[in-house]
């Protein structure tokens, strides 16, 4: 079977190359970005969502929204506090989803495929909540030292090892 090709739209590529000239630090209004393709451009317009996820996979740049302004391409600091916010929300979410994990009721009713699917559920949540939090942020950071990248799995949790 053929796989279907996929055609950026026009608007989608005219945006894309607007937003691969941009330079760090640099935002551009949604009014400018409507000009450039005669129709009105918001950050929940699919033409501009598709250029942005094409713009980081073709490139090094990074987008976020200013709220009711534009498109701002990140400058590293940026990016790295993009990350920092980022492990908060995926902690809360994480103990969000744990919190109603531990709803169920009767676990020795579930059958015993959806008992395993409920631990291992209850497991995975559990460590990633406690793998985003400060502490362990600060566990993995005095390990980081001046490396560059990501470090092993294996010696990351080699470090919450009892």
């Amino acid at each position: 079977m053929e796989r279907p090709s996929f055609i950026q739209s026009a608007d989608t590529r005219l945006l894309l190359a607007k937003l691969k000239r941009m330079k760090a630090g640099e935002i551009v209004t949604y009014e400018s970005l409507s000009e450039e393709v005669r129709s009105k451009i918001t950050g929940a317009s699919g033409a501009l969502q598709s250029a942005k996820r094409a713009a980081e996979r073709e490139t090094t740049m990074r987008f976020a929204a200013v709220n009711g302004v534009g498109i701002k391409c990140m400058n590293d600091d940026e990016i790295v506090d993009f990350g920092v916010n980022a492990t908060e929300r995926i902690r809360k979410g994480a103990r969000r989803s744990m919190r109603k994990l531990f709803g169920v009721k009767d676990y020795t009713a579930l059958p015993p495929e959806k008992q395993i699917q409920l631990t291992v559920r209850q497991t995975m949540l559990a460590a990633t909540a406690e793998l985003t939090t400060e502490k362990a942020a600060s566990k993995i950071g005095a390990i980081a030292g001046s490396r560059v990248g990501e470090l092993p799995i294996s010696e990351t949790l080699a470090l919450f090892q009892k």
